[in-house]
């Protein structure tokens, strides 16, 4: 209860004031603007090449730079070609982007 005799407010005003202030204030933070995105593909956040031509080269490229074992001994593997496909009937750059 307010009491207009007293010059500062209690430790549980004071809470209270804090709480909804944070909650009239959290929603502000989804009109916040992003920060740009550095890398502009996965290879790059890799620290791969930022100029690769297709989407297959890319993705070569960034199966070649895996560092874990099973990426250094074999790089790219693709036996049954599914990167040359044309699923959906978008196009081989969809496809790989899928």
């Amino acid at each position: 209860r307010f009491d207009p005799d007293r010059a500062t407010p209690s430790l549980q005003e004071e809470t209270m004031q804090t709480v909804i202030a944070l909650a009239l204030l959290a929603p502000a933070a989804a009109f916040v603007q992003q920060a740009p995105v550095q890398s502009s593909s996965a290879l790059a956040a890799f620290g791969g090449s930022k100029k690769v031509g297709s989407a297959k080269d890319e993705l070569i490229a960034l199966a070649e730079s895996n560092p874990d074992s099973f990426g250094a001994s074999f790089g790219f593997w693709d036996p049954l070609g599914a990167a040359d496909y044309n699923f959906w009937g978008m196009g081989n750059e969809a496809t790989i982007g899928y």
